[in-house]
């Protein structure tokens, strides 16, 4: 989503839950109960966090900055520098990615809920601080 530094790394193993709407809507803690990898990117001295979560049929998450990632207990530190719109990883089939970053970092820019994304829109703009 941006150029930064990606300073670690979290897979965490989980269930594989849909997430459509539905399945949102209906149980509980879905997108912490899934399988999931989350990436610490340092933008600056700023952090960002990205959040790759799994779903039914969509198990397998690769992330280039640790090739082979399993799922384990302890966040691995990494130390790798990233261009905006490198790719960072992907998805055997397509899922979610959750954003996390400071309020004062980025202004919304994206599409309204419900419409499709694809790569290379912009979703923000960061800001300069």
């Amino acid at each position: 989503p941006a150029a930064g530094t990606v300073a670690g790394l979290f897979h965490s193993p989980g269930r594989l839950f849909p997430v459509n709407t539905l399945a949102v809507s209906c149980v509980r803690d879905l997108y912490l109960r899934n399988e999931r990898i989350v990436l610490e990117l340092k933008v600056g001295d700023r952090p960002l966090y990205a959040a790759a979560v799994g779903a039914t049929f969509v198990g397998s998450i690769h992330m280039e900055c640790r090739p082979g990632s399993r799922p384990g207990t302890a966040w691995v530190g990494l130390k790798e520098t990233v261009a905006q719109l490198q790719e960072m990883g992907r998805f055997e089939m397509g899922s979610t990615i959750i954003l996390v970053l400071p309020a004062d970092l980025a202004e919304f820019c994206g599409p309204a809920a419900g419409t499709a994304v694809r790569v290379g829109e912009p979703l923000f703009r960061l800001k300069n601080s």
